[in-house]
Order: C-alpha cells, then sequence, then structure tokens
C-alpha cells in the first residue's frame, strides 16, 4: 500500500468509507443492468447523454460538500451544507417522481435506464468530488508538514 492511501485510510471517517462502498455497489448494479439492456434492445445515442448530464450534475456537489477534520479523533468527515441537501432531494425528486414523466413527455422508451444512466452519472461525479477533496486535504496536510 503506497504511504499516501495508507495516510488516507488513517484520516478518512467510516462514514466515507461506507458511503463509498455503497455508491459503487449501486453504480455497479446499474451499469449491468444497462449494458444487458444495451444489447437486447440496442439503446440509442441519446441515453448516453444522460450519463453526461448527471456527471455535470454531480459536478455541484464539488461546491456544496466541505472535508473537515474532526477534533477529538483528527479524521476526515464530510460536511454538507443546506444547498447539498436541497440538491440530493432535488435529485431524489428526479429520480422516483419527475423523471419519468418528463422523460416520457420526450418518447424515451426505455426510461429506467435513462434514469439509471442519469445516477450512474451523478454517483460517478460524486465519488470524483471526493477523491478530489481528500487529494487536496492530503497535499495541503504535506505541504504544511513541510513548510
Amino acid at each position: 500500500m503506497s504511504k499516501k492511501r495508507a495516510f488516507i485510510r488513517s484520516k478518512v471517517d467510516r462514514h466515507i468509507k461506507v458511503s463509498r462502498i455503497i455508491i459503487h455497489i449501486m453504480m455497479t448494479i446499474m451499469i449491468a443492468e444497462v449494458f444487458y439492456d444495451s444489447f437486447a434492445h440496442e439503446l440509442p445515442f441519446y441515453y448516453i447523454l444522460s450519463f453526461l448530464f448527471g456527471i455535470l450534475i454531480g459536478r455541484l456537489f464539488y461546491v456544496t460538500q466541505e472535508l473537515k477534520v474532526k477534533e477529538e479523533d483528527s479524521r476526515l468527515t464530510l460536511k454538507k451544507n443546506y444547498w447539498g441537501i436541497l440538491l440530493m432531494l432535488l435529485l431524489l425528486t428526479w429520480k422516483f417522481f419527475v423523471g419519468k414523466e418528463v422523460l416520457e413527455s420526450f418518447n424515451v422508451t426505455w426510461v429506467k435506464d435513462a434514469l439509471y444512466l442519469f445516477s450512474i452519472g451523478v454517483s460517478h461525479s460524486k465519488l470524483r468530488v471526493l477523491i478530489l477533496k481528500i487529494d487536496e486535504f492530503y497535499y495541503s496536510t504535506l505541504s504544511e508538514k513541510y513548510e
């Protein structure tokens, strides 16, 4: 294990580790179903656009989440602001209530796959944002150590 990985493992909160594992499991299940449907039903290109749109929306989590250090055990934890909670509620509303009707009005045949691809894009971006935040912390800690 590299020194960076060992340092991050020793500093990351259990909540972040569990959420990363859950996101990976959900993404794997959704990707498997979308791959099956893409071979069985020959999904058109605009489904891939829903994945790209999900990535763009997921980038908003960069400004809505902040990495904090707990004082009692000096571990990293993720702190969301009100905008992050609102964004999460909007995404859940889109996925479970509004998205189906909107996509059906655009004559999207496989609505479930489009919503899965959107969710995969958002989840992928959230993971990338989390990794970027942890890297920022790692390098700032490293630079403070050597200054």
